[in-house]
């Protein structure tokens, strides 16, 4: 007890000490906290037909050689006051090198648990889910939109599920889309046939800008509310996307009209 209130104590001396001026006669620098090291955020807000319904978190952590990536999606519908749907997902990924390493999901769509786990092997990547066991390659990504790989062509892999499957992609050119801070900007959209079907837009930063797809729920939107943390390591995340971005665009561009 006596320790805790001398924590106590400190900390309020502390916090009286810097709203005094400073011995020179100048008032204190503000405080400020500054990013942490090695770590970023980017927040969207989730809309139904226009509406916000929840929020999608993702959070970037550098460990050594590798990128961590948590993202949290939570979501509710209501009608007439009362919860008519909930989902609730968690996503941890881990790469190294650009290559997906692991991958942990949990899902409650609605009440309904499932878990995905995959592995990177020797043979490519082993995935788990309520399906069973599947082998994919070992450029294959979850589809959690914020990955530009996304648009690449390599195989998706449904975090809801762990089903795979190598998309169609289809430039849809530029759109502008609302971005924190900056307004209208533009971004160039791509259409994503897989194992799920949604369009996925990405501005010149690199940046996932917004993704959409359709339920049975009706139309569903993440679009960007935040961007805070370590600059130089956003830096380096976004750097990757443009070199990603470019190349699918400059290969869309070479194929024959027949094949577009």
């Amino acid at each position: 007890m006596q320790r805790q209130w001398l924590f106590a104590f400190v900390g309020l001396w502390a916090a009286l000490m810097a709203t005094l001026p400073a011995a020179d006669g100048k008032e204190p620098a503000a405080f400020t906290i500054q990013p942490r090291a090695g770590v970023a955020t980017i927040t969207y807000r989730i809309l139904r037909n226009g509406n916000a319904i929840g929020e999608h978190r993702y959070t970037f952590l550098e460990q050594a050689d590798s990128l961590v990536v948590t993202s949290e999606a939570v979501a509710q519908v209501t009608l007439l006051g009362l919860p008519a749907y909930r989902f609730r997902q968690v996503v941890r990924e881990s790469w190294r090198s650009g290559r997906l390493v692991t991958l942990d999901a949990h899902t409650d769509d609605n009440g309904r648990a499932t878990e995905v786990r995959a592995r990177a092997t020797a043979d490519g990547i082993t995935i788990d889910g309520p399906g069973g066991r599947a082998q994919v390659t070992a450029d294959a990504v979850p589809a959690t939109y914020w990955h530009a790989s996304t648009i690449r062509g390599v195989p998706l892999i449904d975090t809801r599920n762990g089903r795979t499957k190598p998309p169609d992609v289809t430039p849809l050119g530029g759109q502008n889309v609302e971005m924190p801070g900056r307004g209208a900007t533009e971004a160039q959209r791509f259409h994503v046939d897989g194992p799920i079907r949604f369009d996925v837009w990405y501005d010149a930063s690199g940046l996932w800008a917004k993704a959409a797809f359709e339920t049975e729920h009706g139309r569903i939107e993440d679009v960007p509310s935040s961007v805070s943390g370590d600059p130089v390591l956003l830096a380096r995340i976004l750097s990757a996307q443009r070199a990603t971005i470019a190349a699918t665009l400059a290969d869309a561009t070479a194929r024959p009209p027949s094949e577009k």
